[in-house]
């Protein structure tokens, strides 16, 4: 009976509901209205330049530079004989002392004569040692050859021995032997000469391959041709600037003539 009731409740509430629905068109509501901010000029920017945007900062790798190792520079070795400079001149005859003396002082000598000798082993010493060393005088030997093969075959070997920085000791050698080369005959004078090279410490191979070339000679033919052009065919003779001495000479006249020149 309750259920029969209640039916008819359920009815009028349902009725009810869709009146109330249908009562209010779809049409008729309201929009919702958009709330749209305003926006003032003064509000805006006033700078059109775009913004500075910082570059990344991180730090590149340093990449290991090589180690340059200095090479030192190649020394030309310095040769000296009794303290004064080794060289030799334009001409190729040897010199001693400094090429830029203010003086040149000329030995024409021939290691067979027993007057050049003399010169040699007393004057020649003091000269280079007073005038020489001290760089007043620059000292030249250049050959004469008036005692046939044997001057040829000694000037030969002085001038080897000058291919190893040594021309200044055979010169003082041969001299201080010159009876032993007077005594030698003509043929046996090269293997003297090869032991004279081997008592002053010489490298032997290029000792022998100097004297059997034979540039060593004809170096001293050209040299000695050259003086006797002009002259000079006896021994010793000395040249200091213009004036010329013939004979063994002491160290005073030397001197004289030196010390005058400015």
């Amino acid at each position: 009976m309750i259920a029969r009731m209640a039916r008819p409740l359920i009815l009028v509430v349902v009725i009810m509901l869709v009146a109330c629905t249908a009562s209010v068109p779809v049409a008729d509501m309201p929009s919702p209205t958009a709330v749209v901010p305003t926006i003032t000029p003064s509000a805006l920017p006033t700078s059109t330049t775009a913004p500075t945007v910082a570059a990344p900062t991180a730090a590149l790798p340093t990449a290991a530079l090589p180690t340059v190792t200095a090479v030192p520079a190649t020394k030309v070795p310095v040769v000296t004989y009794r303290g004064a400079l080794v060289g030799r001149d334009a001409n190729g005859a040897y010199t001693l002392g400094d090429p830029a003396a203010p003086l040149t002082l000329t030995d024409y000598s021939d290691f067979l004569c027993s007057v050049c000798r003399r010169h040699v082993l007393t004057v020649e010493p003091a000269l280079i040692e007073r005038y020489v060393v001290t760089g007043r005088v620059l000292y030249v030997f250049r050959p004469v050859l008036n005692h046939g093969a044997a001057s040829l075959i000694t000037t030969a070997a002085a001038f080897c021995a000058g291919e190893q920085d040594a021309f200044w000791p055979m010169h003082e050698l041969l001299f201080e032997r010159q009876g032993e080369v007077a005594l030698t005959r003509d043929s046996d004078l090269p293997a003297l000469m090869r032991s004279y090279a081997a008592d002053l410490g010489f490298a032997i191979e290029p000792f022998d391959a100097c004297m059997n070339d034979g540039v060593a000679q004809r170096l001293a033919e050209t040299l000695d041709a050259e003086q006797r052009q002009r002259g000079i065919r006896v021994q010793p003779v000395f040249e200091i600037g213009d004036v010329r001495l013939v004979g063994l000479q002491t160290l005073e006249r030397f001197a004289s003539l030196i010390e005058r020149q400015p």
